[in-house]
């Protein structure tokens, strides 16, 4: 498991967060390791996109049932990575999304590290900067 390389990150994140995305997502590709993330918008989609861009592959979990896009305007995004690449739930198709069930199964299966911007609660960039972590 050494070649996944898990980014996660906000939601809402700044436009440089998703910059420094895009570029760390692009990098693994390039180095022939697969990005790993979760489905949700801001970070992790941009990490889906600059890996298969780059013609990497990529794995998203999900917190839903493979058989449901979640959220609804990444389908085509999700049917793509399905294609080529592998969407993993703990859950059995047809299951509604939780957040709990998305990092339960991240910390689970892989070691896990980010080191992107993300706001604070009143859209501000956070004051404490990247959020580092990183397990063995």
């Amino acid at each position: 498991m050494s070649d996944l390389v898990t980014i996660t990150g906000a939601r809402a994140c700044t436009s440089y967060g998703e910059h420094v995305a895009r570029e760390l997502a692009s990098s693994v590709a390039t180095d022939k390791r697969v990005v790993v993330a979760g489905g949700a918008y801001g970070i992790e989609v941009a990490s889906h996109q600059a890996a298969l861009a780059a013609g990497g592959d990529t794995i998203a979990i999900l917190a839903n049932g493979v058989d449901r896009p979640y959220p609804v305007g990444h389908r085509d995004l999700l049917d793509r990575i399905a294609d080529v690449g592998l969407l993993v739930s703990e859950v059995p198709p047809g299951a509604v999304p939780t957040r709990h069930r998305v990092w339960s199964l991240i910390d689970g299966l892989f070691s896990a590290g980010d080191a992107t911007p993300r706001r604070s609660p009143d859209g501000n960039t956070s004051p404490d900067g990247p959020r580092r972590r990183q397990r063995s």
